[in-house]
């Protein structure tokens, strides 16, 4: 377990703080590097701090262009509306 002085933003005063999952193969939320949750050893409160990893995966298919639906006879062609 690391331990470090931090700024506890419940507390309000440096405090010391653990993190729970050091090392690689430790961290599930940190697939090969540094975990960034740490814990106040005081009171408890949570602090995320340095990077944090994120994935981004779309949730189905690339949004169409704005002037894809013109080109091809879009949405003002199907309603009677000159184009």
């Amino acid at each position: 377990m690391t331990v470090e002085l931090r700024d506890c933003p419940d507390c309000g005063v440096p405090r010391e703080f653990a993190q729970l999952h050091s090392g690689q193969a430790r961290c599930p939320d940190a697939a090969g590097g540094q975990c960034p949750e740490w814990v106040c050893l005081s009171c408890g409160a949570g602090l995320l701090a340095g990077l944090v990893p994120l994935a981004l995966v779309p949730d189905g298919p690339p949004p169409r262009s704005a002037g894809a639906g013109a080109r091809s006879g879009g949405a003002g062609a199907r309603l009677g509306r000159a184009a």
